[in-house]
């Protein structure tokens, strides 16, 4: 073989080699992560027969007030884990459900602290006062893990049983509208002890009677300006007003009135397409009403 053969084919095998693409290595299957549940119980009024445990949405496991449990073979990333079957005397200091990250081929450690204590007692007293009382009673609703509704009398004394010591959220409906609650929004319940939780009413006489307010507004066209006008309620002079201001009539019974702006001097008289200068208006007790009148006055 003459050199130049050699040669091309030494430079044939060279170019060859460059071409060639390395290929990835090919990934295996993720190996699976686990976690390990531990549950630590404190306090007297243990639960006896324990708690369940539920990984994201799979059925429940039993465990023991001072028990673990390991849950093999989970996909990677995030999962939910919750306690459960507590007794009343208990609560879970901390997340419940605990979210956890969980990483391939590792174990990922969810702890658990359960207090148990002994249930409390809480004696509400509840007043009522004023000139038209809510006869009735009212409904108390105590929050907290759970709801505790309570049927309580106008005036007297209830003690509500096996509460769970800790705060509870307060709550008192079936008021009526003129009664005024005076109470907290929040009471303190001891374990093995009593507490108490004091709730007063104030009720006031429904009113039956309301408030016009009356506004008025004049342009003068080469004219002379009116001071004011007289005001007439259900035909009866009532009171005068600006010709441009506004008055308020008080203490008008509920009902349908007539109000009348009696408008001197005889150039002045209710604008074009405005109201006219008797309107019909329903007083409600308690509320106002608004008028407005709409005045012009030409020379």
């Amino acid at each position: 073989m003459s050199h130049e053969s050699r040669l091309f084919l030494f430079l044939l095998g060279a170019a060859a080699c460059g071409d060639a693409t390395p290929t990835a290595p090919r990934e295996g299957p993720t190996e699976p992560g686990a976690i390990r549940v531990e549950i630590v119980t404190l306090g007297s009024a243990l639960d006896p027969d324990g708690y369940t445990v539920v990984l994201d949405s799979s059925g429940p496991r039993s465990l023991g007030i001072h028990d673990s449990l390991t849950l093999n073979d989970l996909s990677e990333g995030p999962h939910s884990v919750r306690l459960g079957d507590l007794a009343s005397t208990c609560e879970i200091n901390g997340s419940n459900p605990y979210r956890v990250t969980v990483d391939a081929g590792q174990l990922t450690l969810v702890p658990f602290q359960v207090i148990c204590q002994p249930p409390g007692e809480l004696v509400v007293t509840i007043s009522t006062s004023g000139t038209s009382a809510d006869s009735d009673g009212y409904r108390l609703t105590l929050s907290r893990t759970q709801d505790v509704v309570v049927e309580l009398p106008s005036n007297g004394s209830v003690a509500v049983p096996d509460l769970a010591p800790g705060l509870w959220a307060v709550e008192v409906t079936e008021v009526a509208s003129q009664c005024l609650l005076i109470g907290p929004s929040q009471v303190r319940v001891d374990s093995a002890a009593s507490s108490a939780l004091r709730i007063d009413v104030h009720c006031t006489t429904p009113s039956t009677l309301g408030r016009i307010r009356v506004t008025v507004s004049t342009t003068a066209i080469l004219a002379t300006l009116p001071s004011s006008y007289r005001l007439l309620l259900d035909g009866n002079p009532v009171d005068t007003i600006p010709s441009n201001g506004a008055v308020t009539l008080t203490d008008v019974p509920a009902g349908i009135h007539r109000v009348h702006l009696d408008v001197l001097p005889g150039y002045c008289g209710a604008w074009f397409f405005s109201p006219p200068l008797s309107q019909d208006v329903v007083v409600t007790a308690g509320s106002s009403v608004a008028v407005r009148f709409s005045v012009l006055c030409l020379g």
